[in-house]
């Protein structure tokens, strides 16, 4: 397969319709969690920008942030 010389900022359609489908919001795993947090009786906001790197969840009564971070099959939980 030869690739062709691309300048910068040029990319190929495969790779655009790529990240174009990539979501950084309301991903499958990070509903879940919130459905899961609202039903047990935990409120929260949702990608909170007074918080420094933006969260996905905050709790603000408890002082706790999460991070939601999905990646193939992996799933991790980052709790600040």
């Amino acid at each position: 397969m030869q690739r062709k010389d691309r300048q910068f900022g040029e990319v190929s359609e495969k790779i655009r319709r790529n990240m174009r489908n990539i979501r950084s919001k309301d991903t499958s795993v990070e509903v879940l969690l919130r459905k899961r947090l609202w039903h047990d009786g935990y409120r929260y906001r949702k990608n909170y920008k007074k918080l420094p790197g933006s969260p996905d969840i905050a709790i603000t009564k408890y002082k706790l942030a999460l991070f939601v971070i999905a990646s193939f099959s992996t799933v991790k939980i980052g709790i600040s």
